[in-house]
């Protein structure tokens, strides 16, 4: 693509950029005004769904821009995109549906914005990869986060992000209890499959004798009148 293609990319990046301020004012806006608007979730993931795409056309701009003057300040509106997208996935998970869940499901969000899952998978900033300057800057910063927590006997494994209860465990049923259950459902199951079947089969023979009734009733009806 031609340096004019990514220079319009960008402009068109910070005009949705205002787009998203004035929206993130909406609730300063209506309490001046009187009027009642709560922030929650389907206004927080559509904010994050909405940032994420404008990170994206950001970091293929930084990417792909020779100009260092403008690579620069790409770079910075592009950090401050980062540090939004964070603090709205603390946010969503504050007003997550799931209580006390890391993970924030935004099926339906997407769904009705038709939009891939694609639309939110986190992609790494290249910069992070290819500049010099910002892998020296994580590695500090990672020394530093080491060092506190030694200091403060904390543990430095990284966290799994896994739930650590069995969403599927039930307290006090055991797994025979669990296939009697499963078997019971089961043979309910069958049963009203069965029910089904006998009262189809009796609608249909309750209407083929209706329909032989008419029709003997047409036939005499027919022999009445030759007579």
């Amino acid at each position: 693509m031609s340096h004019k293609t990514y220079q319009d990319k960008w402009t068109e990046c910070m005009q949705e950029l205002m787009e998203q301020v004035q929206i993130e004012y909406l609730p300063a806006e209506a309490a001046e005004n009187g009027q009642s608007f709560e922030p929650g979730f389907q206004h927080f993931a559509l904010l994050y769904i909405k940032y994420l795409q404008i990170y994206r056309k950001l970091e293929d701009c930084h990417n792909q821009m020779v100009h260092p003057q403008k690579r620069r300040d790409i770079w910075r509106v592009l950090r401050s995109t980062i540090y939004r997208i964070l603090e709205l996935k603390q946010q969503l998970m504050h007003y997550n549906p799931r209580a006390g869940s890391r993970f924030v499901a935004l099926d339906e969000v997407l769904t009705d914005l038709k939009l891939n899952p694609d639309t939110v998978e986190w992609k790494v900033p290249r910069y992070f990869l290819d500049d010099q300057e910002a892998r020296e800057e994580i590695e500090d910063k990672q020394h530093k986060l080491d060092h506190w927590l030694g200091v403060f006997s904390m543990s430095q494994d990284s966290d799994p992000l896994l739930d650590k209860k069995d969403p599927f465990e039930v307290a006090g049923l055991t797994v025979d209890d669990a296939v009697a259950i499963i078997q019971k459902n089961e043979r309910g199951r069958i049963g009203i499959n069965r029910a089904d079947l006998v009262c189809t089969w009796r609608k249909d023979s309750a209407r083929k004798e209706e329909r032989q009734r008419r029709q003997a009733e047409k036939g005499d009806g027919a022999d009445d009148l030759l007579e």
